[in-house]
Formats: C-alpha cells, structure tokens, sequence
C-alpha cells in the first residue's frame, strides 16, 4: 500500500481547505516567516504544519492528509505510541 497525490502537495491541501484560506495563510505566514517567495514557504516543513494547524483550527481540515495518517495507523498503529 502507498498514498500519493493526484496533483501536488500544495494543491490538494488548496481543495481541502479551499483555495481563498490556504491564500491567506500561505501569505500571512510567508510575512511572518520573512519568506519573499511563494515556492520557498510552500516547500517548507515549519510553515506547512503551522498552514494545517491554522486551517484546523478555522474547522477547515486537512482530509486527505487526515486519511493518509489514519491508514498509516492502522497498519501497525503500536508502531507510532
């Protein structure tokens, strides 16, 4: 079993919590991070979990990445305690 995504990272993360809030985060953080570039924030693990954490804190989630984890879990879940 593997999870992969049809588009990229960025974009399904984009569909999941709708593009108007990922826009907002992705430059809010980029401010905060001082990151000039959209690419760089976007390639960057920090900023991404702290968009997700965002995200799910506005109730917007990020399923498919939830979904990924949970099948991750049920394969072995004493694995990740």
């Amino acid at each position: 079993d593997h999870a992969c995504f049809r588009v990229d990272l960025e974009t399904t993360l984009k569909d999941d919590i709708g593009a108007d809030t990922y826009d907002r985060l992705i430059g809010d953080l980029r401010v905060e991070y001082g990151i000039g570039r959209l690419n760089d924030a976007q390639k960057s693990p920090l900023v991404m979990q702290e968009l997700i954490k965002r995200a799910a804190a506005e109730n917007k989630p990020a399923a498919t990445l939830e979904k990924i984890v949970r099948a991750i879990l049920a394969i072995n879940p004493k694995n990740l305690t």
